[in-house]
């Protein structure tokens, strides 16, 4: 039998660890021609861009990988797109699970964590759930209260018809959501069980002959086909963390898809509205999640519950570098 769940209220909400920022950022200038690198012999050759994993070789001799802010090559010496390049956060989620019977979720609301009225709520007593929605930023929040869990939802809005929206960068938007959040859990006094935090980033393509060079990039390791279609990558990486002492399962899940996005866009005319399909948009989507284990025998109340986003906060790059750390 599992001994009782110990709490976490000792944990100090003004925790040493750091909140790197997040995301990779563009590879540095330099001119789109070979690495020079040293033989075995001491002579400069230059690179033929032979990949073997992570390493490249040149007659026998190990030298750093070649990478530009213009052009990269794959394994075979197929250009690929720079995947380190812009990508969109298209959307982000931050969840707590409660303990059963928890009183006080009814505290939790758009208007409370962020100040902001609702244009929206539902609420159904039955189910013992409630859903608001509101405006913020460049997307739309969503707050959906159940009975044992709170998922706070900001989903971008597209500029214009097929298109894809952009909350902007990603530790921003993670600051502007998780922060607020966090803080309103630990003044409700609930002990919460679990804790997520979610997303989705986008990479677009120029066209839809550019995804599986993207895809190359982002795994540079994998045997990719000129031809694949339906690409599709999922893996969860959990590590192990700790908290004041206490030790915790974090999961790190990556979920790597190509992606096509349509729509509809509309027209006034002197004959009536036209309605017309808007331009398909290609690229690569990587959906993520970082977050505390079902079976850590752990409860998190206020004075823990910002350490422990700390943490999750902190496995946020890992999750979403590029290459896939997989």
């Amino acid at each position: 039998m599992p001994g009782p769940r110990q709490p976490l209220s000792s944990v100090g909400s003004n925790s040493s660890l750091r909140r790197p920022r997040l995301g990779c950022s563009t590879t540095t200038s330099m001119a789109c021609q070979p690495r020079q690198a040293t033989s075995p012999n001491g002579g400069l050759q230059a690179w033929p861009r032979r990949f073997l994993g992570s390493l490249t070789y040149l007659n026998g001799a190990r030298v750093t990988p070649f990478s530009t802010n213009c052009t990269t090559f794959d394994y075979k010496g197929r250009m690929m797109p720079d995947v380190k390049g812009t990508w969109s956060s298209t959307g982000l989620r931050a969840t707590a699970f409660f303990a059963p019977g928890t009183p006080k979720l009814n505290e939790l609301s758009l208007l409370g964590i962020f100040g902001i009225e609702p244009e929206q709520v539902t609420a159904m007593p039955a189910q013992k759930s409630r859903f608001e929605m509101a405006t913020m930023g460049l997307g739309h929040l969503n707050l959906q209260v159940q009975s044992n869990r709170a998922d706070l939802i900001w989903s971008a809005t597209p500029s214009a018809p097929g298109q894809i929206g952009d909350l902007g960068e990603l530790d921003e938007v993670v600051e502007s959501l998780v922060t607020p959040f966090e803080q309103t859990l630990g003044e409700t006094g609930s002990p919460v069980h679990r804790l997520a935090i979610g997303g989705i980033r986008t990479f677009v393509a120029d066209d839809q002959d550019q995804i599986v060079p993207m895809l190359r990039g982002i795994f540079p390791r994998l045997e990719l086909d000129d031809d694949i279609s339906d690409f599709f990558f999922s893996i969860n990486r959990p590590v192990m963390g700790e908290v004041d002492g206490f030790k915790m399962k974090i999961n790190r899940i990556m979920k790597w898809s190509q992606m096509q996005s349509s729509g509809l866009q509309f027209e006034v005319t002197p004959n009536g509205l036209v309605q017309q399909a808007a331009p398909p948009v290609f690229g690569v989507a990587l959906e993520f999640d970082v977050n505390t284990h079902p079976g850590n025998n752990l409860f998190f109340t206020e004075g823990s519950i910002s350490a422990v986003f700390d943490s999750l906060r902190g496995e946020l790059g890992f999750v979403t570098a590029v290459p896939a750390n997989v």
